[in-house]
């Protein structure tokens, strides 16, 4: 044993060692931390390098010349133009230009679709393919366990509503105004609101039902109060006097291309109501044709319904028509026209909407027949025409049948 003294002396050299095993252990978990830090971010490098293969491979943007920001006419005026140029009738035997061609489809087929291109902007070509991806690499970074912010990816629904278009202005292209009316966020409502006392600016709330003894159930839902924002509105605010919401009217111009179709869609990003904590959604416009008093569209073809005479029937057919661009189109013809004989002038139809061609113009003529004629026309059609057959000439029977009998009787 160790008397007084003795213990007094070992004290210090207890305490030493005592601190040196603190300073290992502290050194040791500081490695340990430096350990884990290097391998998340080993681990964020692989998970970046791995997005990054995903969006990159064929850049549809660069195929078609735009920039990522650009707009769906911009997109669309882009893969029209280099679609005239590239294609197959305008470059017979060209490999690279056949190639490019179906490059430049696959590209718009892609970019010209909403919900394509914002796949495709996240996921690159492989999210087309059903490769999507559980988070990006700023999911990673900032939650590495890979949940999703579900609150950014919040947007309003998506709007169509019908254009009406004359079909001059399918055939020769222009610009239409439309006025658009939406709902919108007051621009100073940041300055109503505040913080939800129901859930404390959470946005959620957290229920408790008792299932039995002991035994209780804690459930989270969306506040009712703020629905989910964790923010309410301050009642008879001055910056916003009409509330949260105002109606505004923006004229929206509406660029018609050439031979564009019904059920075409026009689109303009962004142009829905508005929704806190929402993207606004897109605005299309589905093309709708007015119904013309004179041509039918039938595809490319325009079908024109062209009333003659009886006599332009007969000795043939020298009339203008008036085309849907203003041009003074002939028809002639030579000969007898039967009632809906139709003539067809190639290249009078509509233009192709990928600019390559035209289609045609059917003429079919309505015969119109006279209601009466005076004694004179009659004389007149019969030199002219020859006498009508009688009962006799109709071959009917009925003559010849009672000639035979009459003549039997005749002989007994």
């Amino acid at each position: 044993m160790c008397n007084s003294t003795t213990c007094y002396h070992a004290l210090p050299m207890l305490r030493g060692l005592s601190g040196r095993r603190s300073r290992a252990r502290a050194s040791r978990e500081s490695r340990n931390r430096s350990n884990n830090t290097l391998l998340y971010f080993i681990l964020a490098v692989i998970v970046f390098e791995e997005v990054t293969q995903v969006v990159a491979g064929r850049d549809y943007y660069d195929i078609l010349g735009v920039s990522r920001d650009a707009d769906s006419s911009t997109i669309k005026r882009a893969f029209r133009k280099l679609a005239v140029k590239y294609h197959p009738d305008k470059n017979p035997g060209d490999k690279t230009a056949e190639k490019m061609y179906v490059e430049l489809n696959n590209a718009y087929e892609v970019l010209g679709d909403n919900s394509k291109r914002q796949r495709y902007d996240m996921y690159g070509e492989d999210g087309l393919k059903g490769g999507e991806q559980d988070g990006d690499a700023d999911d990673f970074f900032f939650n590495p366990f890979g949940r999703r912010n579900r609150q950014r990816e919040r947007r309003v629904p998506d709007v169509s509503v019908p254009l009406s278009v004359s079909l001059e202005m399918l055939y020769n292209g222009g610009v239409m105004e439309v006025s658009h009316k939406k709902r919108v966020i007051c621009s100073r409502w940041s300055d109503c609101e505040s913080k939800c006392t129901k859930c404390g600016g959470s946005g959620m709330i957290i229920t408790t039902r008792r299932l039995g003894p002991g035994f209780v159930q804690q459930m989270q839902q969306t506040c009712p109060t703020c629905g989910g924002t964790g923010k309410i509105g301050k009642p008879n605010c001055k910056s916003c006097p009409k509330g949260q919401f105002e109606q505004v009217e923006k004229m929206l111009l509406i660029d018609i291309e050439k031979g564009m179709r019904n059920g075409q869609t026009i689109t303009f990003d962004g142009q829905t109501d508005e929704k806190p904590d929402h993207y606004p959604g897109n605005l299309h416009f589905e093309i709708d044709t007015k119904e013309h008093d004179r041509f039918q569209r039938d595809g490319n073809d325009l079908h024109y319904y062209l009333d003659i005479n009886l006599s332009e029937a007969l000795v043939g057919v020298d009339r203008i028509v008036r085309q849907l661009d203003g041009r003074e189109v002939s028809i002639q013809t030579r000969g007898v026209i039967s009632p809906k004989e139709r003539v067809v002038i190639e290249g009078e139809g509509m233009p192709a909407f990928d600019g390559v061609g035209r289609g045609n113009l059917v003429v079919e003529f309505w015969v119109q027949f006279p209601e009466t004629l005076t004694d004179e026309q009659r004389k007149g059609v019969i030199e002219i025409l020859g006498k009508p057959p009688t009962k006799d000439e109709t071959g009917d029977g009925t003559s010849s049948a009672s000639e035979s009998a009459d003549t039997e009787k005749t002989e007994l």
